[in-house]
């Protein structure tokens, strides 16, 4: 995700491995921020290339998983920001 020299490649790579921890982790508390994590990562490279919708429902995913596994508020920040952008 942090690719000093990103490319399509490597970011659609990163989208699948992120796909695969949502797909795989256990749900549960335990697993809540990689799945928090993930979904936030995803909203943000669906943005990157301009897949709104994509995005959108990353985004939320992302806020609904911290709503539900009472992470901290300080994590929403960025799904909120991110998803505010999405409307503009």
């Amino acid at each position: 995700f942090n690719a000093p020299t990103p490319t399509d490649a490597t970011d659609s790579l990163a989208v699948v491995f992120y796909q695969r921890a949502v797909r795989y982790a256990p749900a549960g508390p335990a697993t809540a921020d990689l799945v928090f994590d993930s979904h936030q990562k995803m909203g943000i490279l669906r943005q990157t290339y301009n897949r709104l919708p994509d995005a959108l429902t990353h985004y939320r995913r992302a806020i609904a998983t911290a709503r539900h596994y009472r992470l901290s508020d300080s994590l929403l920040f960025a799904p909120y920001l991110h998803s505010g952008t999405v409307h503009f």
